[in-house]
């Protein structure tokens, strides 16, 4: 299984995918307080809920605005799931074209993990179009 992790300002996103099916999605408050331990033993016990095990997490990639929690999430997927996550930034090689005005605002790493979840959903297609509910940056992104 693959385990995507969004840390925005407000909210930290977590989805565990089973080839192209997302099996499970939280959302958790962004806390820099936090620990390490803290967060790894809310996210352990949401994954044992929902019925799934760490153990079969096999790969990890995570987008991060907020510098503090970057080097704590990577500690997470460590220790409660044995990866190490591919952090994915502004200067991250990912082998697409993202066709938008804020590729490099503060959006960019949250467009390339949309760009490359697109990729993979969408493989053997020329382009694809993401779209994004209402109040979220950016709304859409042509990806070839």
């Amino acid at each position: 299984m693959f385990l995507a992790i969004d840390v925005g300002n407000t909210n930290v996103t977590i989805g565990i995918f089973k080839g192209d099916t997302l099996r499970a999605t939280w959302r958790l408050a962004t806390d820099i307080d936090r620990l390490g331990d803290e967060y790894g033993s809310l996210i352990l016990s949401l994954v044992q809920h929902s019925g799934l095990s760490t153990d079969e997490v096999k790969d990890a990639a995570m987008t991060c605005v907020v510098p503090e929690l970057e080097p704590v999430f990577q500690m997470v997927c460590s220790r409660y799931f044995g990866v190490t996550p591919l952090v994915v930034g502004v200067g991250t090689r990912t082998g697409l074209k993202v066709l938008t005005r804020t590729a490099t605002t503060w959006a960019a790493p949250l467009l390339r993990v949309r760009a490359s979840l697109s990729r993979r959903l969408f493989s053997g297609r020329q382009s694809c179009i993401a779209w994004s509910l209402p109040g979220r940056m950016p709304p859409s992104d042509a990806i070839q």
